[in-house]
């Protein structure tokens, strides 16, 4: 996926003060004043192609002034090619929902992790963190062991009133659900709304599909409105990855999705390679098996998604063929990594070790074999 080129917005710096190109062999970055910023995502959507929006977030710099440096991730889908616009922040942005309504959710998880407002923010709440929660945990300046006297009672606490302190308390030890006082004012906002009924259906166990909690507003039997909470559950891979060493990280990607070990650790380990400059030393045989491990461990995961949400609308059978090709694959990756699910197969610089010998056949024979298996189901 190419990036644009300085000459595709050398028109634009008369218009824009602050418009400066940052033009790099892996990157191109258009940095621009706050001021400006929602003028020129929206001359670059309009005006330059770049109707999709990929990801915001936001990097903190706590010993700079101004401290925040909020990123948009642009594509321009009909020329293929990527942009980034970047600008500082001591806090507050404007948002960029009536562009892209999609952004809403970037800027819910940069306002809970890092506490960034964004004004004209239609429902600014946190995304993973509870509400009552009083810090952003990507801050440079949150400790990597978090606070901790700061904890989300669970609800048998709530009814027990039980304040036990220590580790030796195992009921603290779970997945932060909402309590009865959460969802008391949850209800009361959602009144204020004029909605007969706030019916609350969830959180579902993170073991199903990821934990989710439905809000759904009712007058009688008709849906007004529903809100989705894709929270309550926040592991702060991204600080852990901020206190080890490059090589040290690899196995917490392992765990970032865990139906997909191979590419995540893919993504880190080419992603360092690049950040130290050097992609050109890695051997191609390496490339090769890395690209090979991650496009099985694809189908691997898609295989699991197609089994389970059928599974989901009562067919039985399509999960039953999905999961025997599954375990097919399962071996495959076992036989040559060693591991099923935590890999950690690819290097920096290549991969742990070499294909072992037959693998090529095997990997060979599920490929020509599978796409018939896939028809006839």
């Amino acid at each position: 996926m190419p990036w644009a080129k300085e000459e595709d917005f050398l028109d634009l710096k008369g218009r824009f003060k602050s418009l400066e190109i940052e033009v790099k062999p892996t990157i191109t970055n258009l940095h621009v004043s706050k001021n400006e910023l929602i003028e020129l995502l929206k001359t670059l959507k309009e005006e330059k192609g770049y109707k999709l929006f990929i990801d915001h977030s936001v990097v903190d710099f706590p010993e700079k002034s101004p401290r925040f440096q909020a990123f948009y991730i642009l594509y321009n889908v009909d020329e293929r090619k990527r942009v980034v616009v970047k600008t500082w922040t001591d806090g507050t942005l404007p948002s960029i929902e009536k562009l892209w309504f999609a952004g809403k959710w970037a800027e819910r998880e940069c306002y809970d992790m890092f506490g960034i407002i964004y004004e004209g923010h239609e429902n600014l709440v946190r995304a993973f963190m509870w509400e009552t929660y009083q810090y952003h945990p990507l801050r440079k300046d949150f400790p990597l062991e978090g606070y901790a006297n700061e904890y989300l009672p669970s609800l048998n606490e709530v009814l027990r009133g039980d304040n036990l302190q220590g580790l030796m308390n195992y009921d603290r030890m779970h997945t932060p659900v909402p309590t009865l006082e959460d969802l008391e004012i949850t209800e009361r906002k959602r009144l204020k709304k004029k909605a007969q009924l706030v019916l609350n259906w969830g959180p579902l166990h993170p073991g199903t599909h990821g934990t989710m909690w439905f809000l759904f507003d009712l007058e009688g039997e008709r849906v007004v409105q529903c809100d989705v909470i894709l929270g309550q559950l926040h592991r702060g891979v991204e600080k852990l990855a901020e206190n080890e060493m490059y090589n040290q990280f690899l196995v917490y990607t392992d765990r970032m999705d865990y139906i997909s070990a191979l590419c995540s650790n893919q993504a880190w380990v080419v992603a360092v390679e690049r950040l130290l400059g050097i992609e050109d030393l890695v051997p191609e045989k390496a490339k090769y098996i890395r690209t090979m491990m991650s496009e099985l461990q694809r189908i691997n995961s898609h295989l699991l998604w197609l089994g389970t949400y059928a599974l989901d609308i009562g067919a039985l059978t399509i999960f039953l063929y999905a999961f025997k090709e599954r375990e097919k694959l399962m071996d495959i990756i076992e036989g040559i990594t060693g591991a099923r699910l935590t890999i950690s197969y690819p290097r920096i610089g290549g991969v742990r070790m070499d294909l072992p010998e037959g693998a090529l056949e095997v990997i060979k024979a599920f490929i020509k074999r599978f796409p018939k298996e896939l028809k006839d189901w």
